[in-house]
């Protein structure tokens, strides 16, 4: 599951690649350089990001997939810290820490008005 490859992760790889490269070149603006670095930074924390969802997403699928009942709960604990989180982002509001997979799905599943639940 962890090497299948992720489109997502391969376009904020370009766009990461892409603001490096601007960066390095020597005849850039200050405004340019400011610009690009500040795009840099937000490429780089995407891509960060999706890797992480990506990654715990993976750690649960397999955890199941090995019917590893320890490994779920700590999988499925810490995908709900993440996920917790991102929602709280989403919503401007704070979750708290420890909420329970189920409970963060339910939240996830009330915010898209019962369509998807997380990406999987």
């Amino acid at each position: 599951m962890t090497n299948i490859p992720d489109p997502i992760a391969y376009a904020f790889s370009r766009d990461v690649a892409h603001y490096e490269r601007e960066l390095a070149a020597p005849d850039l603006t200050t405004n340019e350089r400011e610009t690009d670095a500040a795009m840099l930074a937000n490429f780089k924390f995407t891509l960060a990001d999706n890797q992480t969802n990506a990654q715990l997403w993976a750690d649960l699928h397999m955890a199941e997939q090995n019917k590893d009942a320890g490994k779920m709960v700590q999988s499925k604990q810490r995908l709900a810290d993440y996920l917790a989180i991102k929602l709280g982002e989403l919503q401007g509001k704070t979750y708290p820490a420890g909420m329970s997979y189920d409970a963060v799905m339910n939240e996830y599943q009330k915010q898209v008005g019962n369509g998807a639940t997380g990406n999987k």
